[in-house]
């Protein structure tokens, strides 16, 4: 199944918050154990510059916060959270950029499935 086409649109210096619930055709939440998640946006495909990246698996050297919610759940929710600080996004510049969200499971990433991508639009920030 190809991934979901969507616009990300984050303000400059504020709180951003996505929650992503992954389901199945007939509207059923999938089991997302084992899995992890991971982000990353660029100003572009080609270049190898990340302005922003998060991994719910290495937390190391992240800006964006990833939090797969169907661990130890009695029954699967298929919750994906992205959450990016204020204070990160202030220093992210203003326009379009590309983005894409993956599942992975397998400790080296032995399966990746691409949940959604698109641009990331950063809107500019007056009040500093």
């Amino acid at each position: 199944m190809p991934a979901g086409k969507y616009d990300i649109t984050a303000e400059q210096g504020s709180t951003f918050g996505l929650n992503l619930n992954y389901k199945d055709d007939d509207d059923n939440p999938i089991s997302l154990t084992g899995y992890n998640a991971r982000m990353q946006v660029r100003r572009n495909y080609t270049t190898s510059e990340m302005l922003l990246s998060g991994d719910a698996h290495n937390t190391t050297d992240t800006n964006i916060t990833i939090t797969v919610e169907d661990s130890g759940a009695a029954l699967p929710t298929g919750n994906v959270k992205i959450d990016i600080a204020a204070a990160t996004l202030s220093g992210i510049p203003a326009g379009n950029h590309v983005y894409d969200i993956e599942l992975v499971t397998g400790g080296t990433g032995t399966s990746v499935t691409r949940l959604l991508e698109g641009r990331f639009i950063v809107t500019p920030e007056v009040t500093r």
